[in-house]
């Protein structure tokens, strides 16, 4: 984690002195990015952390409104007293993000959609060797929060944080409230390029 606070000051430390060097404020309004994304995973629903990797895609619709789509790789995985699970899950999470202006090309953004996770690696174990038939495709809530800062017209880097959480309940007792899913929380920092 300590590495990612690290990274996070260099970002920011490297935003100022790159800022001179643009003279125009960005406008990103019908364009297409393309970019990866790489950071930490932390697994909510079980403490554990991992990394984590994503491409993704986005396009603008509005300077301050865009979609995004992605694809994602991490492990994932819940807890409870009747059942463990750990796995490897690839996502896809589609997003609307509204961004805004904080100083000149530095933008602050936040985000909110749905993600359909599939498990491409899953460990079970019960309690009393029973076998609930779990489906290893489920949805997630996907919310987040971040900065980007455009380099140039045709790049911009990022920093975001976003949670994925109620999924499909991952338990052999009934939720009373909410499912007991898997949680994650996936720190990423990531660089973009315009088509």
């Amino acid at each position: 984690m300590r590495t990612v606070y690290i990274l996070f000051f260099l970002f920011l430390t490297s935003s100022i002195t790159i800022s001179a060097q643009i003279s125009d404020v960005v406008n990103p309004t019908k364009k297409w990015f393309l970019g990866i994304e790489v950071g930490t995973n932390e697994i909510l629903s079980t403490t554990a952390k991992s990394s984590q990797i994503g491409i993704f895609g986005e396009f603008y619709f509005h300077k301050n409104w865009s979609f995004t789509g992605r694809i994602k790789y991490f492990k994932s995985g819940v807890t409870d007293y009747e059942l463990k699970f750990s796995g490897e899950v690839i996502s896809f999470p589609l997003n609307i993000k509204w961004e805004f202006k904080v100083i000149e090309n530095f933008r602050a953004n936040l985000s909110v959609g749905m993600a359909i996770n599939k498990e491409t690696k899953s460990n079970y174990l019960y309690s009393q060797n029973r076998d609930a038939g779990f489906s290893t495709v489920y949805r997630t809530l996907n919310t987040g929060v971040g900065i980007t800062y455009f380099i140039s017209k045709k790049i911009g880097i990022y920093f975001n944080i976003e949670s994925y959480i109620w999924g499909n309940h991952r338990s052999v007792l009934e939720s009373w409230m909410f499912p007991n899913s898997p949680e994650n929380k996936l720190h990423n920092f990531g660089i973009k390029f315009c088509l």
